[in-house]
């Protein structure tokens, strides 16, 4: 049986980006740029919106140069915060409320259930800049 051989080159630039102490930047030509988005966004929410904002958005479009992985190695350890907890797969939390209770506001207002949905989420995030 042949064993696999692995390419850690990933977890080795993943730990340069967000860490303040790693051993190297490992091979950034080796990690394909979605795959360098995707952990990343994985990390944490708030890095996630960044990673949203600036690459998915529009360092992505512009020219190759930009869009390399040198450069987008430098610009992510540049632009982010140090993370030093484990990242973990970031779960969506299971809906409590049913769309029983919906389906009556959205007659009422005459929209859709997930209008109503977005509507409740953006008042309990403005009620917690509030506070």
């Amino acid at each position: 049986m042949t064993k696999k051989i692995y390419n850690d080159s990933l977890f080795i630039l993943l730990d340069w980006i967000l860490k303040k102490k790693s051993k190297g930047n490992g091979d950034l030509n080796s990690v394909s740029p979605f795959i360098i988005n995707r952990w990343l966004s994985m990390a944490d929410p708030n890095i996630a919106q960044m990673v949203n904002v600036t690459t998915n958005r529009w360092l992505m479009s512009k020219s190759d140069f930009i869009s390399s992985n040198d450069f987008m190695g430098i610009f992510f350890k540049t632009i982010l915060p140090k993370f030093n907890k484990k990242i973990v797969y970031i779960k969506s939390p299971p809906k409590t409320k049913t769309n029983e209770d919906y389906l009556s506001l959205a007659s009422a207002f005459e929209c859709s259930t997930k209008e109503i949905e977005l509507y409740e989420k953006t008042l309990a995030e403005i009620n917690e800049v509030v506070k």
